[in-house]
């Protein structure tokens, strides 16, 4: 994990990642912050204990909702020992004392629940009560509770006394501050977050025989057993944020320590790409719907003896063959060519950069070849920083565990001349097998097909995260034609296309949001996406109003352009769209002509003069939900004969499901005037279920069947209802079905179309 390599008169110290796979703990720290009681003695406990520490907690909370109970840390005190309690008896007697006469000898000494300290000089008093006291806090707190006694002889039991000269309300206040500094913390799935804690202070008066007046005290700290987490201080662990080398705060480091992989039906439905079991700290586990081995070898195969380059649009040029004879790249391994890796990782394109390459293959480190018509200190810097980022998302967001670097290189392009700084990195962070060519081609994957799913942050995971073989291939293939129709079937992903498409613009032609304009056909959509802060978002009605500005738009991405329509007295909004797009920009239209929900006219060219790609793999939607929509999609299909259905025939003979799970669609007729009775119904069974109001949606097939029913489901339903536009967690969805297209959201969905009432998860 650490190597140190002098060179000259200095020493280079390289440090990997660390991931649990090493040491058992989430976060590499000196030392945690936290103690536990063994016997009469404090101990630490260390970074690589922490999983059983939280084990330990629990489990305890599990066996006893309702009181604490006595849990021993220390294996040799898994039974209690024999007088612990009457010990715990007397202190808790002498902890409600008012005073006690100098020299006295306590009946009971140290045990597990009991610390004593002499401290009989008020020199240095205040820091030694705060080196002592919060470390006793945590240890007590943190096994099964106890007392402290502060002017107490540990040996002999007599009592000395401590403070003496001082005043009592100081002591007191001087104590209390002290106490203050320990910091309890509940663990993630505990069931007593609400439960105040905090331990109690007092002083018992220290007389002599021959005065009632205090001649010093005996500081009395009564400390409960915590059901989590007590921190003597902030865990001893530190990070880099923003540059900075921070020490994480123990709320922090406490919540990164808990990280864990969601529940096991997860596991069995979906792929788990990257596990917090074997990833680097920063990572999330990932959750996908294809194998991530399968996606590597289509996107990035490593060939048995030589260099494979991809994408196919770069193999057996000139360019391809001098970066690799200027590299020595021999051996098995690949070359990824992109126009800008930057803009791959999400950051901005360099325009004196004509293209970009990352060789990786074993023998060798990877490196990043940026082909440039002059060399210059800002190359270098843009360079430098590719390679640098581009390593932080292989480990952070890959969970790449290997050590690894990323060289950067200059290709000069008149001559193919290598500029290359020389590499400081020992030969241990080379690529010296296949196996790890391919476990940093993973890595890769997850990096390049990367974005931010709208139900990771619902169940803490990176669910559903990864653009798939089919998804990816529209952006590395096409991504560089200007004018484009992507046609996809229900659940394929075409606004999430439409969402990486509009970063990679961003970044690839440097714009700023003014610049792109996403146009759609109903609100709902358009609010959604403008929450994404992506760029300008409107819908076709505003684009047409005269009023609105739209001079600074280059790049033109439009979404369900089935549902767009030209109105009498309209222009078309096509056509106004063509020319208002700049001269080198995007204009990227999606649609689904299989969810046309009128008969108006389009404004959309004829098929035959569309340049079409198609989406036939279905993402999101589950076996059951698309097993509905398919016997309405035949329907269309049969009814009468046009380009259009001829071409929903062709999608539809290729169209496949891209996961296993089934989910549920239940059909239930109602009579009618009925509907509004039947779905109260059901959602008072769900609600009886435990599903809260954001898990569910209800939906009409019209804005006027909405208008007439809603008064009397929200009357007779008690429960607070949102539409689209404010989607909250703790609202249910009342809208349309055409409103609620494309949300992304995780509801169960209770759709009324006329007597036809449809349950859908």
């Amino acid at each position: 994990m650490i190597e140190c390599i002098p060179q000259g008169d200095k020493v280079h110290i390289y440090v990997t990642s660390g991931h649990p796979g090493y040491h058992k703990s989430r976060l590499w720290s000196i030392n945690t912050g936290l103690w536990e009681r063994a016997g009469s003695n404090d101990e630490r406990v260390s970074p690589k204990d922490m999983f059983e520490f939280l084990r330990k907690r629990k489990d305890r909370a599990e066996r006893n909702q309702n009181q604490y109970e006595v849990y021993p840390p220390a294996k040799r005190h898994a039974v209690p020992l024999p007088g612990n309690d009457v010990i715990r008896q007397q202190a808790e007697k002498f902890y409600m004392m008012d005073w006690v006469e100098k020299k006295r000898c306590l009946e009971f000494g140290e045990s597990v629940h009991v610390e004593l300290k002499l401290f009989s000089s008020s020199d240095n008093l205040s820091k030694r009560l705060k080196e002592v006291v919060p470390k006793n806090i945590s240890a007590f707190g943190n096994t099964d509770g106890g007392f402290m006694f502060i002017g107490i002889h540990d040996k002999s039991q007599e009592v000395i006394g401590c403070g003496r000269g001082l005043n009592a309300e100081a002591l007191q206040s001087m104590v209390e501050d002290v106490c203050r500094k320990s910091e309890a913390i509940h663990t993630s799935d505990c069931k007593k977050k609400n439960t105040s804690w905090s331990p109690e202070c007092r002083l018992i008066k220290v007389i002599t025989p021959k005065s009632s007046e205090a001649d010093a005290y005996v500081v009395a700290i009564k400390i409960p057993v915590f059901c989590c987490a007590v921190f003597e201080k902030d865990p001893n662990s530190w990070h880099i944020e923003g540059g900075t080398v921070c020490r994480l705060r123990a709320p922090v480091w406490m919540k990164k320590m808990q990280l864990s992989d969601p529940d096991e039906d997860l596991c069995e439905r979906f792929q788990n790409v990257l596990s917090l079991r074997d990833a680097p700290p920063q990572c999330k586990p990932v959750y996908s719907i294809e194998s991530l081995t399968h996606v590597q070898e289509k996107l990035f195969p490593v060939p048995e003896n030589n260099i494979e380059v991809v994408p196919d649009a770069f193999k057996n040029k000139a360019l391809t063959d001098a970066i690799l004879n200027a590299n020595s790249a021999k051996s098995p391994g690949i070359c990824i060519c992109s126009q800008s890796w930057a803009v791959d990782i999400d950051l901005s394109k360099n325009n004196d950069v004509i293209c970009e390459a990352l060789i990786i293959s074993t023998g060798s480190y990877p490196t990043l070849c940026c082909v440039v018509e002059t060399d210059g200190p800002d190359l270098w810097k843009y360079a430098t920083n590719t390679a640098f980022h581009l390593k932080q998302k292989l480990v952070n967001v890959g969970g790449y565990t290997g050590k690894l670097c990323v060289i950067p290189q200059l290709v000069y392009s008149q001559n193919w001349t290598v500029l290359n700084h020389p590499s400081l990195y020992p030969n241990s962070y080379r690529l010296n097998q296949e196996k790890d060519v391919k476990a940093l081609l993973r890595s890769l994957v997850i990096v390049v097909t990367n974005f931010t799913s709208l139900l990771s942050d619902e169940i803490g995971c990176e669910f559903l995260n990864l653009l798939t073989e089919e998804q990816f291939k529209i952006l590395q293939t096409y991504g560089g034609i200007k004018n484009l129709f992507i046609h996809g079937v229900p659940g394929s992903g075409k606004t999430l296309i439409a969402m990486a498409l509009i970063r990679r613009i961003k970044n690839f032609f440097c714009c700023e949001e003014k610049n792109i304009l996403y146009l759609c056909e109903n609100v709902g959509l358009r609010d959604f996406m403008r929450k994404q802060n992506l760029c300008q978002c409107e819908t076709r009605v505003k684009f047409l109003a005269e009023c609105t500005d739209f001079s600074a738009v280059k790049h033109i991405i439009v979404d369900e352009a089935q549902n767009f329509r030209v109105e009498n007295g309209e222009s078309n909004w096509y056509e106004k769209a063509l020319n208002l797009r700049g001269a080198d920009g995007m204009f990227w239209v999606f649609l689904d002509y299989h969810q046309k929900c009128h008969n108006f006219p389009d404004g959309l060219p004829p098929l035959s003069d569309q340049n079409m790609v198609v989406l036939h793999k279905v993402v999101r939607n589950s076996a059951k939900v698309l097993e509905a929509m398919q016997c309405l999609m035949h329907k269309i299909i049969e009814g009468p004969q046009s380009e259009v259905t001829q071409h929903l025939a062709a999608i539809d003979k290729q169209m496949e499901l891209s996961h296993s799970f089934q989910g549920s669609c239940i059909i239930r007729k109602a009579a009618p005037g009925k509907e509004v009775d039947l779905v109260l119904q059901i959602l008072q069974h769900l609600h009886s279920q435990g599903h809260t109001a954001g898990h569910v949606a209800v939906l009409f097939s019209t804005q006027e069947q909405l208008a007439a029913e809603e008064f009397k489901l929200k009357t007779k339903f008690p429960i607070l209802f949102s539409s689209v536009q404010e989607i909250n967690p703790n609202k249910m969805v009342l809208d349309t079905v055409r409103r609620f297209t494309e949300q992304g959201s995780g509801c169960m969905l209770l759709s009324l179309h006329k007597e036809m009432l449809w349950l859908c998860r």
